[in-house]
């Protein structure tokens, strides 16, 4: 999991960047090291943007690499305010890649540990417009943000495995969610009433 969460004001410039780095072999029982498997992975990443005075703009990206070196997934966004929009020819608010669940597939060697690489970086700027003393402020909160969703399948020549393990040099399971399980609103709504009818019987009717 990675957490960031900063802002900027008036004029300064914040960046921020969290790392996940680890080496991860894929074990097939029965299938020769070295031979080649494809393994399918899923990052979640969450979180909110905002910039909503002068000339400010807040930020995030994704990149991640799993075992070939080069990017399997990468993601950015950027939020304008109005008045850097219009500053800079751009459409103001949200533009680029959405919050939300990535998934990238590669194909590493059974047996021999493959490199890991997830960062997450955000930012936020602001800046005075004219030399004037307008008040900036542009600000990300990806405090909750970036979960591995887990390894979900291992296949070898097309075809599944019964059983695979992935656990990295740092001990960490990757075929484990770290995702958190939305509560089903019927669960809500259940627990709701247990709380509405215990606040009732503390407080009969007289």
């Amino acid at each position: 999991m990675i957490k960031l969460k900063g802002d900027s004001f008036d004029t300064l410039n914040t960046v921020t960047r969290g790392i996940i780095r680890d080496s991860v072999p894929i074990i097939v029982p029965g299938v020769a090291t070295g031979t080649l498997v494809t393994v399918p992975y899923n990052i979640l990443v969450t979180g909110s943007l905002a910039a909503v005075d002068g000339l400010s703009a807040a930020g995030w990206g994704l990149q991640s690499d799993f075992g070939d070196g080069s990017f399997d997934i990468n993601r950015s966004a950027t939020f304008r305010s109005a008045t850097l929009a219009a500053f800079a020819g751009k459409s103001p608010g949200y533009a680029g890649d959405p919050f939300g669940l990535y998934s990238a597939t590669v194909r590493v060697q059974a047996g021999f540990a493959a490199p890991l690489d997830v960062e997450l970086s955000a930012s936020a700027q602001t800046a005075f417009l004219n030399s004037s003393n307008e008040s900036t402020s542009a600000s990300f909160d990806l405090s909750q943000s970036l979960y591995w969703a887990r390894i979900s399948d291992v296949a070898v020549a097309g075809s599944s495995v019964a059983s695979f393990t992935t656990i990295g040099e740092s001990g960490t399971d990757y075929a484990h969610s770290f995702a958190p399980v939305p509560i089903p609103v019927t669960w809500v709504l259940f627990g709701s009433g247990l709380a509405g009818l215990v606040k009732r019987r503390r407080n009969p009717q007289t």
